[in-house]
This record gives structure tokens, C-alpha cells and sequence, in this order.
């Protein structure tokens, strides 16, 4: 195996309690699509993953408010 999909899975956390000895897997990725990221381990690369799905949905998040605050005035003035 040398690369893994882990797709639709937001509880995952870790892959594994215990080390996986897999040298052939290259890469993570989170959709068939995406380059995917390879960090030191399995389980690190998971959390890496999951940090950046986090970090992408907060910065979502945060333009939404501000698009959200920069159409307000104008739908308040009839426009």
C-alpha cells in the first residue's frame, strides 16, 4: 500500500493505539483528488490532516462573517 484515502471521516483522530510499520505508504490523502501529506508516522499525519481541515474550516468561517458583514449595508439601504 502507498497511498491511503481517508475520506468522510471526521472522528478520526488516530489511525492506530499501537506503531504501524507500513514503508511503502507515501502519502494521506482526504479525498481521491488532493496531493495528500506524508509527516514521520500514520497517526501524525491523520492529526496533521485534521488540524488543517480545521484551520480551512475556520478561515471559512471567518469570511462568511465578513461577507456576510459587507452585504448587510447594502441589503439595509434597499439596494
Amino acid at each position: 500500500m502507498d497511498e491511503l484515502i481517508v475520506k468522510e471521516c471526521p472522528k478520526l483522530e488516530i489511525f492506530s493505539d499501537s506503531e504501524i510499520h507500513a514503508p511503502e505508504l507515501k502519502k494521506v490523502c482526504r479525498t481521491g483528488y488532493d496531493k495528500g501529506c506524508w509527516e514521520v508516522d500514520l497517526n501524525t499525519t491523520i492529526r496533521t490532516l485534521n488540524a488543517e481541515k480545521r484551520d480551512t474550516l475556520e478561515e471559512l468561517g471567518s469570511l462568511r462573517w465578513k461577507l456576510a458583514n459587507l452585504w448587510a449595508p447594502i441589503s439595509a439601504e434597499g439596494i
